[in-house]
């Protein structure tokens, strides 16, 4: 096997490892959307005492921040192939990734990772702000 083909091989599992991060933000992003309505629905539809939706809001937070945490992770693996994929392109002297998909996005522009991890954010200090909301209530 000659250096072009363990790049080669090399390139697809880059590829198939970028696919799978991007599922699992919006993975993410998904189960703790459905999580935190969860939440929501139980706190104003049951009639529970202060100090339990204080609590119930911590939760809300506490998991807000593991996910998000969990986004930023897989945005920094996602990053690392990209690189790792648009080396191997130049030194192939290929253009799939790089001439189509990552010309168009620039340094900085929101894209699906960032937006997850911003989304479940906002909704955590949500959460961290009823939970303040009902301790001083």
């Amino acid at each position: 096997m000659d250096r072009s083909e363990i790049l080669l091989v090399e390139y697809a599992e880059a590829g198939h490892v970028c696919r799978a991060q991007e599922h699992y933000v919006r993975a993410t992003l998904s189960m703790y959307l459905v999580f935190s309505g969860a939440l929501v629905a139980l706190m104003a539809t049951t009639a529970i005492p202060g100090a339990a939706r204080v609590w119930v809001s911590f939760v809300g937070f506490a998991v807000g921040a593991c996910m998000w945490w969990l986004v930023r992770r897989h945005r920094k693996i996602y990053k690392a192939f990209v690189d790792r994929a648009k080396t191997i392109e130049a030194e192939l002297h290929m253009e799939l990734y790089s001439g189509s998909k990552y010309s168009l996005s620039m340094p900085g522009e929101p894209t699906a990772k960032t937006m997850s991890a911003f989304i479940i954010g906002v909704i955590a200090i949500g959460f961290l702000i009823a939970g303040l909301y009902f301790a001083y209530l």
